[in-house]
């Protein structure tokens, strides 16, 4: 019989820690699994929006410059133009030989008077250049109403604000018009100048309301492209795969993999939603307490009801407790006792509401298509709405109403209301996760069996998967691309599919030796590392505005420093409307800034819950928190008969937002955490959010699939407040009378999420975990009756020396067979410490054992160059300038305008301080007069002097002289260049450049002199193969810059970005990351670089890349199977190493 191991996993943002363990709790293995985040880590925009971008911006210039091309052979053909040099005189003419300022102007004389032909004509173009928006989205947050003022003329709406202001472009409401109104206003341009051919202005009005339709994309079959419905398949051929682009775009169903995920808010779609909804709600903390059939039949019944009167019924915790109290299930029933609810974004309650369904529905009464009584779950009336609904899936309003009257020829217009007006059906575009099957089949389920509470997860893995031609896993290993179709965030889709590629190489090499008891994991809190970094921020900000409201109402000084202690008990004491929770007795403000009779007390103790978070402290008095001791409050306040009236304050407190429903779970929790650990202990083993749930179900579908292989494997997933618990608390040792961590964690070293992934292994093993939580209650109980132990202020103490215990640590250590003590001190072995002293790492004993391994990209769809150009002062020859930059006044940032308005430095830099002293001086004086560290000095003083909001230049008046300046950008003169390694723009007569040439890969070549140089690949050597949209070398150019080098000797040696490195006299690991010119940056792999590095950057030549390192190529796990000596490399006549 094969040995048992456990398998721990702890899935981060940007790494994958694993560990292996055996039924004896030893570490056969652990180690790290490290890649980059898919979103930026700075703002959390994914990379390839910027890409999308650029895409969406070429693909609108090509579309101006077709209608300028359609328009100016309109031009010709009427007799307009003679030719196309005619035509560009036309169309470029400066606006000022019109007698205006520019075209808004010449539009409102149009709009009053006759003008000459050409003028005529050339706003004709103007307006086809600028048609405003098409499509009216059908959004609620969009602010554009659906019905359009067809009487707003744009051009003088936007005159008047550049009468005002001095400018039109970007102002408030310059893209908020439709085509409709500029239509509008072309018409009375027109009626007015009435002298142009019909015919001509006919056609004329053809091309400017001419628009391609979403569903074709882009693209057509003399033009294919990946992204629209004519492509290129593998023999260049052009093929159309779609005969609508959605069909390419959607996503597939969760269960039916051939079929296409349905609209989020259609009918089926809000029908399925909502039954779900009612099959997850339950009472009283109890998960077997959820709706009777009796119940479901009430709310199904008053649901069609309401929608035969065309009332609104929302299915809220008020009707919900109204509908159990009639069906005289629980008598003290409140809307506090419900739970199950789904949660959004701003963490309200919310049950599915079937708005586009109720509108649908009073569509086909009104329109006679169904009964008058007919009945709303019907599935036959479900499907007509669901054939209607498919009628408005555009948010195209104009095509809505034309597929309806196509559909419908004598449609009502009171009806054509309900369904396109402004309260109409909305968010048609949107996505489900589920299929229209999948969706059905449970419907039909749920409705034929009321008295199921069978929610849509438990329906599909119980009946669904059964069906094997669904089963998708047909190897022994799990499928990479098992994510695809998950909707979940890019970066957890990386990060799930790296854990599958970490799980599988675990699979492959332990499953024939061991048996796998156990899987544990561990998903990290937030998206990205951007959202983590600003729910942090958000939190910061908040805290800040409750301490700053603290100050001013007791008159403290703003300078005054509060330590995070007392900072605490502020937020709690607000929280608890100034009162202590337990007793409703009044906490003073002299008590708070004392702080001696007041504690923090854990409403469920820390020692049983592990959970450290606010949603777990309250304030409390001393006394209240000692007599208290190790209990909830229920225990505690029910034995004394308080608990009624602690229940009302709590219920009062979350009625008025004070608190959260998680801690309002918490302070009404009626179960014993210790006899219940499903209840407490449990609920920590368990991780909710949907991304943990769909890799648990993934993950025990597969196993389950796969019994005859790997036996039963138990999967479950842990919670990362747990995880915390136990490095803190459980796994301690004494030092000079101090309980501390063997395992201290430290972020900046990559081998704490391996730490992390043991311990989570060792507290999936729920049989341990609950030994050793009964085995600390039962001796808590033991020394507290002998009088051996009592608690003081929420601790416990030693009654014979005084000192201080956590309920862990009552635990005698020194047992061999302690199983906490034995693995902590494993756990040591294994971990690493930084000594900021000596600037080293100090490792144990096991610390060279962890492993580590880094995901390989080659980049092969990356911007060539940083987008930016810059302006250059060259000199005569050509070969060096200084880079021109402009400093934005208005939108610059303060500590870089600080610089050179209030530090006065590199003034010299600044030609307007060298030629126009004066003025720059005016520029100071307004600087220093407006300086604020958090707004724009010059932005305060523009709406200050002028009551400009949003200006677009800085207006400057020069008293002495009586003389006024407009102002928006200063010249910087910048850093000197050469034209080697830069592109120059022909376009803009080699005055400009892109300075950044980003590389796809680095070469090492050995040139005539035996001397190592560094080639990067990168616009300088490539060429874009158009028809195969490939990135390809161009060897003419390779092979001119290696002559220019003096490299003949063709053998290479090619880094990628993550190539990894092993420095032979260390052993340690680092990755390639870029270069310049004959450097390669270089970062170490098991730790952050600020931490022995600094911000400075690691830079090798590449002559010590060879002598010094060895490439080295890694399996998922971290060990290394291949090791490449390149000196031995260069040396040898064998096949060039990529």
């Amino acid at each position: 019989m094969k040995k048992k191991i456990n398998i721990g996993l702890d899935i981060g943002i940007t790494s994958v820690g694993y560990s292996i363990i055996d039924e004896e709790n030893n570490i056969i293995q652990m180690g790290v699994r490290l890649f980059d985040d898919v979103a930026s880590p700075k703002d959390g925009t994914l990379k390839n929006a910027t890409r999308r971008e650029h895409r969406s911006l070429r693909r609108r210039i090509r579309r101006i410059a077709t209608r300028k091309d359609s328009y100016k052979k309109l031009l010709i053909k009427y007799g307009y133009c003679k030719d196309d040099n005619d035509n560009e005189k036309l169309l470029n003419i400066d606006i000022t030989k019109f007698g205006v300022d520019n075209p808004i102007e010449l539009k409102v004389k149009a709009l009053k008077e006759k003008i000459t032909q050409d003028q005529l004509l050339f706003i004709l173009f103007h307006y086809l250049h600028h048609r405003g928006f098409f499509f009216i989205a059908d959004t609620e947050d969009n602010k554009i109403d659906h019905e359009i003022d067809l009487n707003i003329l744009p051009s003088v709406e936007l005159y008047n604000f550049y009468l005002e202001n001095g400018y039109y472009k970007n102002s408030p409401s310059s893209n908020n018009y439709s085509y409709g109104q500029y239509l509008n206003e072309i018409n009375q341009i027109l009626s007015i100048n009435n002298y142009l051919n019909p015919e001509f202005i006919n056609e004329y009005k053809k091309l400017f309301t001419t628009i391609r339709n979403y569903s074709e994309g882009p693209g057509s079959e003399k033009s294919p492209t990946k992204y629209g419905l004519y492509k290129l398949d593998k023999n260049g051929n052009v093929i159309k795969p779609f005969d609508n682009l959605w069909d390419g775009l959607v996503g597939k169903c969760t269960y039916y993999r051939n079929e296409n995920r349905g609209a989020k808010n259609s009918p089926i779609s809000e029908i399925f939603n909502l039954l779900n909804d009612l099959s997850n709600i339950y009472f009283y903390h109890d998960h077997d307490k959820k709706l009777t059939q009796q119940d479901k039949e009430k709310i199904l019944n008053e649901y069609n009801n309401k929608i035969h009167k065309n009332a609104d019924f929302k299915l809220s915790p008020t009707k919900l407790v109204k509908i159990k109290k009639e069906n005289f299930d629980f008598e003290n029933i409140n809307e506090h006792n419900i739970y199950g609810y789904r949660v959004n974004n701003k963490k309200e309650q919310i049950i599915t509401e079937i708005k586009n369904y109720k509108l649908i529905f009073n569509f086909m009464l009104l329109e006679n298509i169904i009964d008058s009584n007919a009945n709303m779950w019907d599935i036959n009336v479900i499907n007509k709405a669901q054939e209607i609904f498919k009628l408005l899936e555009t948010n195209d309003i104009l095509k809505r109403k034309e597929n309806i009257k196509n559909q419908y020829p004598h449609v009502k217009k009171e009806s054509l209301e309900i369904l396109i007006g402004k309260n109409g059906v909305k968010k048609v575009t949107d996505t489900h996760s589920l299929s229209y099957k999948a969706m059905k089949e449970y419907i039909t389920y749920s409705l034929e069996n009321l008295n199921s509470n069978k929610n849509q997860m438990v329906f599909f893995n119980e009946i669904m998967i059964q069906n094997e031609e669904n089963n998708v896993y047909t190897s022994k290993y799990l499928p990479h691309n098992i994510y695809q179709d998950a909707i979940i965030s890019p970066t957890a889709k990386r990060a799930l599919t790296q854990t599958i590629n970490v799980l599988n190489k675990i699979l492959k090499k332990y499953s024939k030796e061991y048996d796998i008891d156990n899987i544990t994991i561990e998903l990290a809190r937030d998206k990205n590392t951007a959202e983590e970094r600003k729910s942090i921020e958000k939190a910061n900000k908040k805290n800040e505005e409750i301490i700053n409201t603290f100050k001013k109402e007791f008159n403290i000084p703003e300078e005054t420093i509060i330590n995070s202690a007392t900072k605490l008990k502020i937020k709690l004491w607000y929280e608890q409307d100034r009162r202590d929770i337990y007793d409703n007795s009044e906490i003073t403000f002299e008590e708070i800034m004392n702080g001696m009779k007041l504690d923090v007390d854990h409403i469920i103790p820390y020692s049983i819950s592990g959970n450290d978070s606010m949603n777990n402290k309250v304030l409390t008095h001393s006394y209240n928190n000692k007599n208290k001791l190790d209990c909830t409050p229920y225990q505690w306040l029910e034995n004394e008969s308080k608990f009624k009236d602690f229940e009302q304050r709590v219920q009062k407190l979350y009625s008025q937002e004070l608190i959260n429903k998680e801690k309002y779970e918490n302070l009404l929790y009626q179960g014993d955490p210790l006899k219940d650990p499903e209840g407490f202990i449990g609920k920590n083993l368990s991780d909710t959010r949907y991304a943990s749930k769909l890799t648990l179900n993934l993950l025990q579908d597969f196993f389950d699939k796969n019994k005859e292989l790997y036996g039963y494997v138990k999967v479950k997933t842990v919670r990362g407040q747990l995880t915390n618990f136990a490095r803190y608390n459980l796994f301690v040792k004494e030092i000079n009378g101090k309980r501390i961590s063997r395992v201290p964690k430290n972020r900046d070293l990559y081998c704490h999420h391996a730490i992390d992934a043991s311990i989570i292994c060792f507290l999936g093993m729920n049989h341990k975990t609950k030994l050793l939580l009964n085995k600390c209650n039962e001796k808590i109980k033991t020394k507290t009756m002998n009088n051996e132990f009592s608690f003081e202020d929420g601790r416990l103490i030693d009654n014979e020396t005084g000192e201080i215990h956590d309920v862990f640590n009552i635990l005698k250590y020194n047992d061999k067979d302690d199983i906490v003590k034995n693995f902590g001190i494993q756990l040591e072995s294994y971990n690493w410490k930084y000594n900021e002293e000596t600037n080293e790492i100090i490792k144990n004993s096991n610390s060279n054992k962890i492993l580590f391994s880094r995901m390989l990209t080659r980049k092969n769809n990356v911007p060539l160059f940083d987008e930016t150009i810059y302006s250059v002062d060259w000199n005569k020859d050509k070969t060096e300038g200084n880079i021109i930059t402009y400093l934005d006044l208005l939108c610059a940032d303060i500590e870089k305008m600080d610089k050179f308005f209030l530090e006065n430095k590199d003034l010299n830099k600044i030609p307007l301080y060298n030629n126009h002293p004066n003025i720059f001086e005016l520029l100071q004086t307004i600087y220093k007069q407006y300086s604020d560290k958090k707004s724009n000095p010059f932005v305060l003083y523009m709406k200050d002097q002028f009551n400009i909001e949003k200006p677009n230049f800085i207006i400057i008046k020069n008293t002495a002289n009586n003389t006024e300046f407009k102002i928006r950008k200063i010249k910087i003169i910048g850093d000197k260049i050469t034209p080697k390694n830069t592109i120059l723009l022909k376009k803009h007569s080699n005055k400009s450049i892109l300075k950044k040439l980003n590389w796809l890969s680095i070469r090492i070549y050995k040139n005539d002199n035996d001397k190592y140089i560094c080639v990067h690949i990168n616009q300088k050597v490539l060429t874009y193969n158009k028809k195969t949209a490939q990135l390809k070398i161009d060897n003419n150019k390779l092979n001119q810059k290696l002559d220019e080098l003096n490299i003949h000797n063709l053998k290479y040696l090619e880094i990628n970005n993550g190539t990894m490195f092993r420095d032979k006299h260390t052993n340690e690991l680092f990755y390639a990351i870029g270069g310049t010119s004959n450097l390669i940056e270089i970062k170490p792999l098991s730790e952050s670089k600020k931490l022995r590095y600094g911000d400075g950057r690691i830079r090798i030549s590449s002559s010590t890349i060879i002598d010094r390192y060895n490439i080295i190529e890694t399996d998922e796990l971290g060990n290394i199977y291949k090791d490449y000596n390149l000196n031995k490399y260069f040396k040898e006549d064998k096949i060039m190493l990529k």
